[in-house]
């Protein structure tokens, strides 16, 4: 759907520039991520983050309804191995992945209007 995107070193980031910023694809080489969040979306203007191995993915989540609620992540397509998903810096869950197996990530959301998340390997 489009995007702004920028690259150094470290990291790739992209800005979504798509109306409803639910979902977020990476379609590189054999490199095939999907994300998916059911109840709220990715922040306007703010950047996810990832770097070339997809070890870390990093975004802001946007909570559209001003309370307090969980939220699923649907991912497919992270390399194998145990992720740890933390929201505003605290730990709340870790994810085994199996090679092309897809998760349902629950995360915690605040009433605050956004969320720092992260998933890392």
């Amino acid at each position: 759907y489009g995007g702004d995107l920028t690259h150094d070193q470290s990291a790739t980031r992209v800005i979504p520039k798509d109306g409803l910023r639910q979902r977020f694809y990476i379609v590189r080489g054999k490199t095939r991520l999907q994300m998916r969040l059911d109840r709220d979306g990715f922040a306007a203007g703010a950047p996810i983050t990832f770097d070339d191995e997809l070890s870390s993915v990093k975004f802001v989540l946007e909570n559209r309804f001003a309370d307090s609620h969980s939220t699923v992540l649907h991912v497919q397509g992270l390399p194998p191995g145990t992720y740890t998903i933390s929201v505003d810096g605290n730990k709340v869950g870790s994810e085994p992945l199996h090679e092309g197996q897809s998760a349902d990530l629950r995360l915690p959301v605040s009433s605050a209007a956004t969320s720092q998340v992260s998933i890392t390997r």
